[in-house]
């Protein structure tokens, strides 16, 4: 498993991480603030084929509000196999 990093950087009103599988596997996909906490969940078993998917992060929180400015980080697991990647959060402040 390889996860790209994310893309647009930094996340202004969303981000997308390249995940390359080498085989097919059922992924969770989790966005973590820096203390470890689960800020939203992105995916739960869901099956993907062998080769490239998108993983999508819109920065919003589980329970819908946009997530504060910041650092956090999109992990991304299959399995005994994880990978995790850094993104930052800064939106334009008028």
């Amino acid at each position: 498993m390889r996860l790209g990093v994310p893309r647009p950087h930094p996340l202004v009103s969303r981000t997308s991480l390249a995940l390359d599988l080498p085989a097919a596997a059922a992924v969770e996909a989790d966005v973590l603030d820096v203390a470890g906490r689960v800020v939203r969940r992105l995916m739960r078993g869901v099956p993907f084929g062998a080769g490239r998917h998108d993983i999508v992060w819109d920065g919003h929180s589980e329970s819908g509000g946009t997530v504060p400015d910041g650092v956090y980080l999109v992990r991304v697991r299959s399995g005994a196999v994880g990978a995790t990647q850094r993104v930052v959060v800064l939106r334009s402040h008028d």
